[in-house]
């Protein structure tokens, strides 16, 4: 009898260990395969320099920030943004009709057709102003400074 309670006790054991490790697991993203300029379905998570915990060392990948243009009612906004060299744009659509963000001149930035919630982002490792537009909208237009 003794034998079976320890053999019930270490089978729970085993499950509960490989029930933890699985949702653990099933909640980690892998983003190996994120590219600059990549279209997102979702929003991927912001480093803000103040959350970090106390005592904990500034670091440049650490302190860049994330800056937000949405796409509505066919204007992007904000329409101009001042950034940091190796800061990142990300831009949302939240019209019911597709646009892009396409550089005015050169590829620097260059998406293509972007639907409503989707996310198109760029890191911005160059300084310069860099002017854009939508494709299909011409009318629509933005501009990033990186100083």
């Amino acid at each position: 009898m003794k034998g079976l309670i320890i053999s019930l006790i270490i089978i729970g054991v085993i499950i509960l260990g490989l029930t933890g490790y699985l949702i653990f697991s099933s909640t980690q993203e892998d983003t190996s395969n994120i590219e600059e300029n990549q279209i997102l379905n979702e929003p991927s998570p912001e480093i803000e320099e103040n959350n970090l915990p106390d005592g904990m060392p500034s670091s440049d990948a650490i302190t860049q920030q994330i800056y937000n243009i949405e796409i509505k009612d066919f204007f992007f906004t904000p329409k101009e943004i001042r950034i940091k060299q190796g800061d990142t744009v990300k831009w949302t659509n939240k019209d019911s009709v597709r646009h892009t963000v396409t550089s005015n001149s050169g590829s620097e930035i260059s998406s293509s057709l972007i639907s409503k919630d989707q996310i198109y982002e760029k890191t911005f490792n160059k300084k310069g102003t860099f002017v854009y537009h939508c494709e299909p909208h011409p009318s629509m237009k933005g501009t990033v400074i990186v100083e």
